[in-house]
């Protein structure tokens, strides 16, 4: 049985169907947004990721390990200003006399305790401010003598707090190098003075000029930061920093046996290894927003490969007729599978060019949020990764169909209607 097939009129009848293209097209767009969704989600995953592992292999700038920390809370007991400090005196003095303890320090606040963390509005002096400033809002905390020895952070100028620096005396500060290099560029701070705007405060001598650390969050940029002597004035709140020569943990139970000591009803909290706080505060909770973001980018990358999927697949049953004359005049499987497959590797391409388009337009955006002051670029590095990677499962994801193009019976489909 002859069969007669008019090959201009059939080839061209897949294409001047007008209803049908014009939904291919809202399809065709429809996907390559799924994966340009899918590279940004996962371009921003991969550049928190490494950002992150960055900053955490770079260190916090403190003493993390071996560090144990109480916080008391004496106004709850009804201290006031003298007493707690007796107390805290006291307790610092019982505290050094337990076993394995190295050293003890005093201090309102503890690096990456967002809670804890004082805020100071000061005026350095000579600064010159934008018109319409006259201050500076910094963060800020009281620490005593001991603080800096035993967290470990670096005095690189000048001097630390002493016992002398108390109530009475020439009021003075330590201030971090951000601070200085904000203040005082290319200037020796030593000496050099500001104030504190509010209350009727005098001027405050800078007698030590400390290493940046961090404060909040590990992915923060160099902050300015005040610290000022414990001693210079009325801290109720509190905490112990104790470091040890062994498990810090360990000395919990002894810890408390002394505040009990001094006084049973004193209110303790937050007791915790600094390991632990540095932990559940950068570490836990950067791990939980790449895996946000990375679940979210996952999720729409598999979304990709299912639109992908389906609009091949529906795109191979409107031209099973056009396929099988294409076959029956010659056309090889390799040439049909090729020729699909093209279909579904220009909308992964497609979407990869609006990604990238994406990714470099929020990429001001992203590295505001996330500063990253000890990373490498991460941007060429991070596309490296991601375009090959979802370039490859889009196309997977498409050559499923166009394999099953290339079975096509060639006599079975030039008869369907």
């Amino acid at each position: 049985m002859a069969i007669h097939v008019d090959l201009v009129r059939t080839l061209k009848s897949q294409a001047l169907e007008d209803p049908a293209r014009t939904r291919l097209w809202g399809r065709n767009l429809l996907v390559c947004g799924q994966v340009a969704l899918s590279l940004v989600m996962l371009t921003i995953a991969v550049f928190l990721y490494r950002g992150f592992q960055a900053e955490v292999g770079s260190g916090a700038g403190f003493r993390t390990g071996r560090i144990l920390t109480m916080g008391f809370q004496p106004d709850l007991a009804g201290y006031d200003g003298p007493r707690a400090r007796r107390f805290y005196r006291t307790l610092k003095e019982r505290a050094q006399t337990i076993a394995g303890v190295q050293s003890v320090a005093l201090t309102s606040s503890l690096p990456m305790d967002a809670i804890s963390i004082e805020n100071t509005t000061v005026a350095p002096e000579g600064f010159t401010f934008p018109a319409g400033t006259e201050s500076v809002r910094v963060r800020s905390a009281h620490v005593d003598e001991g603080y800096f020895d035993t967290l470990e952070i670096g005095i690189v100028g000048g001097r630390g707090f002493r016992s002398t620096d108390a109530e009475g005396r020439p009021r003075v500060a330590v201030v971090n190098q951000t601070f200085a290099a904000r203040y005082w560029p290319g200037q020796d701070v030593i000496g050099k003075r500001f104030r504190i705007v509010t209350g009727d405060r005098p001027w405050v001598e800078i007698v030590g000029l400390a290493a940046d650390h961090k404060h909040r969050a590990i992915a923060e940029a160099p902050t300015e930061f005040v610290y000022y002597p414990l001693e210079q004035d009325a801290v109720l709140i509190n905490k112990i920093v104790v470091a040890s020569d062994s498990d810090a943990a360990a000395l919990t139970a002894p810890l408390r046996a002394v505040v009990r000591s001094i006084d049973p009803n004193m209110p303790i909290f937050d007791v915790r290894t600094m390991e632990d706080l540095y932990t559940s505060s950068a570490v836990t909770m950067s791990r939980l927003v790449v895996e946000v973001v990375g679940g979210m980018g996952a999720t729409g990358l598999i979304m990709t490969i299912v639109g992908l999927y389906g609009l091949v697949a529906y795109s191979v049953s409107r031209r099973t007729r056009e396929i099988g004359v294409r076959m029956a005049v010659g056309a090889s499987p390799a040439l049909v599978l090729r020729m699909v497959l093209r279909h579904g590797a220009l909308l992964a391409l497609g979407g990869i060019v609006m990604g990238l388009v994406a990714s470099a337009a929020i990429e001001g955006g992203l590295k505001a949020a996330f500063p990253f002051p000890n990373a490498p670029n991460l941007t060429l590095t991070t596309y490296l990764l991601v375009v090959p990677t979802v370039l490859m499962i889009t196309l997977l994801a498409a050559y499923v169909p166009a394999r099953r193009a290339a079975r096509i019976d060639p006599l079975v489909a030039i008869r369907q209607e």
